[in-house]
């Protein structure tokens, strides 16, 4: 009789206390899911997200709708709880499935977008030549950038995707795509898109290399978020930067070049001009040019000295074909340096249409720079007397730094 005793206070107790052992609890906080499992399979994912819900694949889409994917009478849910009966069902854990990657903890699946710092090291992008019709150059870039991904689909991310989906989505996928879209444009290019994720979007799209974006989508349940591709810095191959620096003072030492160039040519169209008004019996000057502008001889005098300052800067100043230290000597194309002195050459040409001639007035000085020798006056088609030589002017000591 007194076993019978104990045999039914063990079984009214078992009866008292089995709800704590069999029947638990499970909140489920805003912006989460939690996917429950019988049997090694799913049977049901609960969530709770704000202006969102399942559609018929188990895709979370934007607006008011269901709430819960799957079914199971094991589970009740009551809002933001769940009664389940264990072990008849489980809970699937997190980091049974995927890596510590920010999207998961414990049970729950975080449902918010989660950023990433896609990093592209030495992609290849192209520079623009420096003059029109030359070959792009290549040129070595580290782009940083920033994305965003979300969970789209709680199930197929953590049964269908690799356990590593995190890892290969931003290193294999996002990395690819986005090399292929440095490779497609210049270095400039590349360095304006910074902080405009609309326009990289539209750009990624028309390029098609947002294919393995919809792939990781369909089949994973984890979505690049559109337009949350954003160029962070991009910085160069130090060995171009140190290119571009020397190439930047060659084109400013150039422009010097030109401008010593052209001060001597600009003089002798104004010295041209002078002298048609000298002969032209008191005509005002502006009437002097307008009638050589309509015979056309204005236009030709400026084609013919244009003509005259490409061949001299084309020569670069004698650098190539002349060396400076030997006082100069014949360029191609009938140019000859005339002078050399103070920082500078004075290339200018003597070019006539049967090619070099001597001047007339070889020693004329430049009154704007006396170092710098003028090139000859080439008046044999005006009609005009040549320009009597100018009165010389007082030696006077060489300011080396003039």
């Amino acid at each position: 009789m007194f076993l019978l005793y104990i045999l039914i206070w063990f079984i009214g107790l078992c009866v008292i206390a089995s709800p704590f052992f069999i029947v638990r609890f499970l909140t489920v906080q805003e912006g989460y899911a939690v996917i429950f499992k019988s049997r090694g399979r799913f049977v049901l994912c609960a969530m709770e997200f704000a202006e969102h819900h399942f559609n018929a694949d188990g895709d979370i889409v934007a607006g008011p709708g269901p709430n819960s994917y799957g079914s199971c009478f094991h589970i009740l849910r009551f809002g933001g709880w769940i009664v389940y009966f264990w072990p008849f069902v489980k809970p699937a854990k997190y980091l049974d499935y995927n890596e510590i990657d920010g999207f998961g903890e414990g049970v729950y699946i975080r449902l918010g977008d989660v950023a990433s710092n896609p990093f592209t090291s030495e992609a290849e992008t192209t520079e623009p030549p420096a003059v029109p019709g030359e070959q792009p150059g290549s040129v070595g870039v580290d782009v940083k950038f920033t994305s965003k991904m979300r969970v789209i689909n709680p199930r197929k991310f953590l049964f269908v995707s690799p356990r590593n989906v995190v890892r290969e989505a931003v290193e294999d996928r996002q990395d690819g795509a986005l090399r292929a879209w440095v490779f497609s444009g210049d270095v400039n290019h590349v360095q304006s898109a910074k902080g405009n994720g609309v326009a990289m979007w539209k750009e990624l799209k028309k390029l098609k290399l947002t294919g393995s974006f919809d792939e990781a989508r369909d089949d994973w349940g984890l979505e690049i978020v559109p337009n949350s591709i954003v160029v962070k810095s991009v910085e160069l191959d130090p060995a171009y930067q140190a290119a571009k620096k020397a190439r930047s003072q060659q084109e400013l030492i150039a422009q010097g070049e030109a401008a010593r160039i052209g001060d001597p040519i600009d003089l002798m169209m104004e010295k041209w001009v002078a002298r048609h008004v000298a002969h032209s019996g008191g005509k005002p000057e502006e009437e002097v040019v307008a009638e050589l502008k309509t015979s056309g001889e204005y236009q030709r005098k400026e084609r013919a000295l244009e003509d005259l300052r490409t061949k001299a800067l084309a020569s670069n100043f004698s650098r190539v074909e002349t060396d400076i230290s030997s006082g100069g000597g014949p360029l191609p194309d009938g140019i000859s340096v005339l002078s050399l002195g103070g920082g500078g050459a004075g290339v200018f040409a003597g070019a006539g249409r049967g090619g070099p001639r001597p001047p007339r007035n070889a020693n004329q000085q430049n009154p704007r720079n006396p170092r710098v020798t003028l090139p000859p006056d080439d008046d044999d088609d005006d009609g005009l007397p040549p320009t009597p030589d100018p009165e010389p002017e007082p030696d006077r000591p060489i300011n080396r730094y003039d």
